[in-house]
């Protein structure tokens, strides 16, 4: 499926480095076949030693082209910008064609077929392109669909779930959380859709216990405002979770305060630091903190707070919700 191929996290590094003053910003690319996806306007300039840094990449609508403007100082370090690839597939194809060729191994054509849409990814020239199953070039249907002939040369291991699952709560990966919903996709039907993951997904909570009224599903990493859920249902699922085998596995993959992943920096010299495991979740006007917390005096509390179309600044958000938390630390039996 080329929707769901991953290379280098399907990102680009792109780096500004000043030049003389008034001299246009030098524009240098981590990787040559990522960067060939799009063109580049380059208005910025370099500016004089210590003038403020106003440097801004915009992306045109529909477009693959990219505009820099503004100014970087003569004495200012490089500017790193992490972008993302505009189409994986043919970045993969591209990149698996070079390691191949350097191998020695020539490669006179490559494709990826997606069953669901019909559709073939193709890497024959350049850049490739997109075509339907019925190509107009040299390549008959026969190559394309009889994958009753072909053999596997070789595989690689996916990691163990649970680092996966690491990934995605400790330093909220929202690419592999899509992946992961895609490969539930393929699971549970023949047909890719992005609504037989989510289908999964209710169906596995309801067996488990959580109410489906509670929340609505609309992806896998949660970005989406159609995604809906209330601290009931993310509370309840943690509870349920508790419950489970998979208990220990769930909660070693969620962040540890002052330890690991999105909290290592959160709840310094505190009550929390080394009791509380949790997921973080941002968003503009959106910060919510849900766990688990082992409180000396009592016992082990499941917890969800949500902060929702607040205007206040996402460092207050924060500041209020350790607050809340090193609260309950001070539990106790009466």
């Amino acid at each position: 499926h080329p929707g769901r191929l991953i290379l280098n996290q399907n990102t680009v590094g792109l780096t500004l480095l000043p030049q003389q003053p008034g001299k246009p910003l030098r524009v240098s690319w981590s990787d040559s076949i990522a960067a060939r996806q799009w063109r580049v306007d380059n208005r910025a300039v370099t500016g004089k030693a210590g003038i403020p840094y106003s440097v801004e990449i915009m992306g045109v609508l529909g477009e693959p082209v990219l505009v820099i403007n503004g100014q970087l100082a003569a004495d200012a370090a490089p500017d790193f910008w992490g972008l993302a690839v505009r189409d994986p597939a043919h970045y993969f194809l591209e990149s698996f064609r070079r390691i191949l060729e350097a191998e020695g191994i020539g490669v006179i054509k490559a494709l990826v077929k997606d069953s669901s849409a019909e559709m073939v990814r193709s890497s024959d020239q350049g850049m490739g392109r997109e075509v339907n199953n019925r190509f107009r070039s040299n390549v008959n249907n026969t190559e394309i669909t009889n994958t009753q002939t072909t053999r596997e040369l070789a595989a690689v291991e996916s990691l163990p779930l649970a680092l996966l699952l690491k990934e995605i709560n400790q330093h909220s990966n929202n690419l592999y959380a899509e992946a992961l919903l895609h490969q539930l996709e393929t699971e549970v039907g023949s047909e890719s859709s992005p609504k037989l993951g989510l289908v999964a997904v209710q169906q596995s909570l309801t067996e488990l216990g959580v109410d489906p009224k509670s929340y609505s599903l609309a992806d896998g990493s949660g970005l989406s405002r159609h995604n809906l859920a209330s601290p009931f249902a993310i509370a309840q699922t943690l509870r349920l979770m508790a419950q489970t085998p998979l208990a220990q596995v769930y909660r070693e993959s969620l962040a540890t305060a002052e330890v690991s992943g999105t909290l290592r920096d959160r709840f310094r010299d505190t009550a929390a630091l080394g009791k509380l495991q949790a997921k973080t979740g941002t968003l503009s006007g959106v910060s919510a903190l849900s766990g688990y917390l082992d409180i000396p005096d009592y016992k082990t509390l499941v917890f969800s707070i949500l902060v929702n179309q607040s205007d206040q600044s996402a460092a207050t958000l924060l500041r209020a919700i350790d607050e809340i938390v090193l609260l309950l630390t001070r539990l106790g039996y009466c």
